[in-house]
């Protein structure tokens, strides 16, 4: 993985995504309808926040998450040498910065 590495969040409501934004720079997060299966309708007020990952957006996520109580299942993913990769990872209130920093280099990836 390499700077093209993101993390995304599905599920997201629209006051989510207000108080992501309080922790994040607009720069390092984008919204978009989440991906449905041919003939869903799906929510229309859900969203997947995709996030370029930095250690500045690791602890910015980090500090949203604790002020929401709720665990939130987060996907990594990234491109390394036009290989693409990921990984799934539950994050919660209490997961840290390490933790989250070990997941991704466990998975081939760093965090600049």
């Amino acid at each position: 993985m390499s700077d093209e590495g993101t993390i995304e969040i599905a599920g997201l409501s629209r006051r989510d995504r207000a108080n992501l934004l309080e922790h994040l720079s607009k720069d390092m997060v984008e919204f978009k309808a989440p991906p449905l299966k041919p003939g869903e309708l799906g929510d229309p007020t859900a969203m997947v926040a995709v996030i370029a990952l930095s250690g500045i957006s690791i602890t910015g996520m980090l500090a949203w998450l604790s002020t929401q109580g709720v665990s939130v299942k987060a996907s990594f993913k990234g491109k390394m040498f036009g290989q693409e990769g990921g990984f799934d990872m539950v994050l919660n209130p209490k997961t840290t910065d390490g933790e989250v920093r070990g997941e991704v280099a466990k998975n081939g990836g760093s965090v600049t």
